[in-house]
């Protein structure tokens, strides 16, 4: 079966920033790097503040996350390494053209890991598709605006995204 539609949720193409693209400076992205080597479980809580930084409940929203990775092992800290390397690396601007399928992104207003302003670049790179910026979401806001987020991909799948 093939992809019939995409979905992604607080998504970029290139995660850290460059002259002419908003993201993570890459000396946070280093002291992440730095700080797992020392204690993986640091990091850990720290991205997971950062997840819901800016979100009008981000205790409750920490909570739920904690909570979830909870019930999870824990996670490889070689795994975790793994995947800051690839967001220091990877970089899939060049390729958006190459998706000719329906696609909804969402995003959250608050969003500290996706900025705003490359939601509008991923808007030039992928005319075709469709954003929602949840007003008063970050991160995760499939955490802390999960009806919203719901409703959104439900609406996307019955009329466009479902084919």
């Amino acid at each position: 079966m093939r992809v019939q539609s995409l979905i992604t949720l607080a998504s970029s193409p290139r995660f850290v920033a460059e002259a002419d693209w908003p993201g993570i400076k890459p000396g946070v992205l280093a002291a992440f790097e730095q700080q797992l080597a020392e204690d993986h479980r640091q990091v850990v809580n720290r991205f997971l503040a950062l997840q819901a930084m800016g979100s009008e409940h981000a205790r409750e929203d920490i909570r739920q996350l904690r909570e979830s990775l909870a019930e999870k092992p824990a996670p490889d800290p070689a795994a975790l390494a793994a995947g800051l390397t690839l967001l220091g690396e990877v970089d899939l601007r060049s390729r958006l053209n190459q998706l000719q399928l329906p696609m909804l992104r969402l995003y959250g207003r608050l969003d500290g890991l996706v900025p705003k302003k490359a939601i509008a670049l991923v808007d030039a790179l992928l005319p075709h598709s469709q954003s929602h910026i949840e007003p008063r979401a970050s991160h995760a806001a499939f955490i802390s605006h999960p009806d919203a987020t719901a409703d959104r991909i439900r609406t996307f799948l019955l009329n466009d995204g479902g084919r």
